[in-house]
């Protein structure tokens, strides 16, 4: 199910996976499959798959090595573009605020969005946000709560508050402590400090 919505979502969207028997794949066709084939490697190797099955959008993203935004912009603008189905026949339903509770619920049935919370986020993300922060701080970037999270809504990684990132930081392995009056990142599996000054050491930004 997961292949066939991935290659319906790119050959409606975009044509890359539109390829006529005899046609070579190009650089972009080869890039998708070779991220296809690393994710299923990934998958066979974890014994299941890394994302709950109902997480469509997330795991086309992994698989296809693209952001969630992309897929769910690709979505919406293919939802605008389809026809609405119209029927002359059909009856407008009465308002929901006439009708008993029982028939609100059948013909309005209430699906609840998933929802992460915070120390349960699936591993591709939280490895996501490890990553992050060793890029943030290789580039000489400002690393404090608000500039990690702020980074990491700006690259759809994932959209939490300070407090719930403060929390995370701590379940993959990181903790702000202080030493003399600031507050450093640290990280407990090695107990290396983060600089922002990579070549000089020279001090790290206070939290956000």
């Amino acid at each position: 199910m997961f292949v066939a919505w991935s290659a319906a979502f790119y050959s409606k969207n975009s044509a890359i996976l539109t390829i006529m028997p005899g046609e070579h794949l190009d650089e972009n066709q080869q890039r998708f499959l070779l991220n296809l084939v690393d994710y299923f490697q990934k998958e066979l190797q974890h014994g299941g798959p890394l994302l709950p099955l109902n997480c469509i959008q997330e795991r086309v993203a992994n698989a296809f090595g693209i952001s969630i935004r992309t897929v769910s912009n690709c979505l919406k603008r293919t939802a605008a573009k389809a026809p609405l189905a119209e029927d002359p026949q059909s009856e407008t339903p009465p308002s929901s605020s006439k009708m008993k509770r029982a028939d609100r619920k059948a013909t309005f049935p209430y699906t609840p969005r998933k929802k992460w919370k915070t120390t349960d986020l699936p591993d591709p993300i939280k490895m996501q946000i490890r990553n992050e922060i060793h890029d943030m701080y290789a580039t000489g970037k400002h690393v404090t709560l608000a500039t990690l999270n702020e980074q990491l809504k700006l690259r759809d990684i994932v959209h939490i508050s300070k407090t719930s990132l403060n929390i995370l930081l701590q379940d993959i392995g990181f903790a702000f402590k202080k030493e003399g009056n600031r507050l450093m990142l640290m990280e407990h599996s090695t107990g290396d400090v983060f600089r922002e000054d990579m070549d000089n050491s020279k001090k790290c930004e206070k939290v956000g």
